[in-house]
């Protein structure tokens, strides 16, 4: 047997819905060659469960025996020489207890968002929960003047380390506005831009940047370890990314900052309150380069263009609010690394064209280093 077996199924959406007796799709994956491929599933109405396939009888008998410690039940199907295990989002392997310990927290609540075995967001009323299988850093404790700032979505609570609850910012999100009347991606980047040097700002208490988690940039061996997984489903795709790897310039790194540590236009959410920051779930202290890098990533990935208006705005607005704008040579090395960590989305995204969306996003990442 194929050592992809599992993901193949897991890429064809008629016999995903077949195996699982609904009508749905296959919106977040992971992939292990040889031992299994876990995928959140979703229907027409949002996020409604995940799957496991695996050749192993084993880790199926885990799932359903996790799922029965917490008074759940999953489906297990043997089929094309596999076993697929599927449940509800409550019977996530990894998120199953976290969730039963906070059931009279998340009972009710609308599901928003849904990573396997990694978090799960949802909305009850006016406050988000996010749960999550690792901690989450309590930032506003360690540095209390963000709070003053009013430019992020304010903490209500933590119920665990890993069940947080937060305000839920009313708007849209800048992805989600960008291009509409005269917002064009220059005024977008402008508005993040400002938003982001405000945060980089932020004063940090002595300790307290040794006490968050470290981002200090996109390390060489986790930028490696992604060119080996392309290449255990794609030999050529893997090839390439190493090969873009090994032309990675050193990155200088800056003086410690606050970080947001997942910036781009869809972490922030405008409205009548202005533009507030989102899910700082994943802050961190480390050099503005990398949120920097972070946000021009994502923006090329959707302009197609790693050094467009966007870019120009996101420089503006970050000098406009008072931040330092490293060199220009720094940010396009920065920028590809922050491409080349990005390279296996379209397969965790279970892209039919996934191995296209792979090849665009090493493009973008080779024009960068040009």
């Amino acid at each position: 047997m194929s050592r992809h077996a599992t993901l193949h199924v897991a890429l064809d959406p008629d016999r995903v819905g077949e195996l699982v007796g609904a009508d749905v799709r296959v919106t977040r994956l992971r992939h292990k060659p040889g031992q299994y491929t876990v995928a959140a599933l979703a229907d027409a109405t949002g996020p409604t469960g995940w799957l496991r396939l695996t050749p192993h009888q084993d880790r199926a008998a885990r799932d359903a025996e996790r799922a029965a410690r917490v008074g759940r039940r999953v489906e297990v199907v043997e089929a094309d020489g596999l076993v697929l295990v599927h449940g509800d989002l409550w019977t996530d392997p990894r998120l199953a207890r976290v969730l039963h310990r906070a059931a009279d927290l998340v009972d009710a609540s609308v599901v928003v968002r849904h990573n396997p075995l990694r978090r799960l967001v949802l909305r009850r009323g006016t406050t988000q929960i996010r749960v999550t299988t690792k901690a989450q850093p309590d930032v506003h404790r360690l540095v209390p003047a963000l709070a003053e700032e009013s430019l992020a979505a304010a903490p209500r609570g933590r119920a665990s380390s890993r069940v947080t609850r937060w305000e839920w910012v009313p708007g849209e999100s800048l992805d989600a506005i960008s291009g509409r009347g005269d917002l064009g991606a220059r005024r977008a980047g402008e508005i993040a831009g400002g938003l982001l040097a405000r945060l980089h700002q932020v004063p940090v208490p002595a300790g307290a940047h040794e006490r968050l988690p470290q981002r200090a940039g996109w390390d060489d061996g986790a930028l490696r370890a992604t060119a080996r997984g392309l290449a255990e489903v794609d030999a050529e795709l893997g090839a390439r990314a190493a090969g873009l790897v090994d032309r990675l310039p050193a990155v200088p790194v800056g003086a410690p900052v606050l970080l947001h540590g997942d910036w781009s236009s869809d972490q922030l959410v405008v409205g009548e309150h202005g533009a507030r920051m989102i899910d700082l779930d994943r802050a961190g202290s480390g050099p503005a380069l990398r949120d920097l890098a972070s946000y021009l990533a994502v923006e090329a990935l959707r302009t197609g263009d790693p050094e467009g208006a966007g870019a120009a705005g996101l420089r503006t607005g970050y000098e406009e609010g008072g931040g330092s704008w490293p060199g220009d040579a720094a940010v396009r090395s920065a920028s590809a690394a922050a491409l080349l960590s990005r390279a296996k989305e379209p397969l965790r995204r279970a892209e039919p064209t996934w191995r296209d969306g792979v090849g665009r996003t090493l493009d973008l990442a080779e024009e960068l280093l040009r």
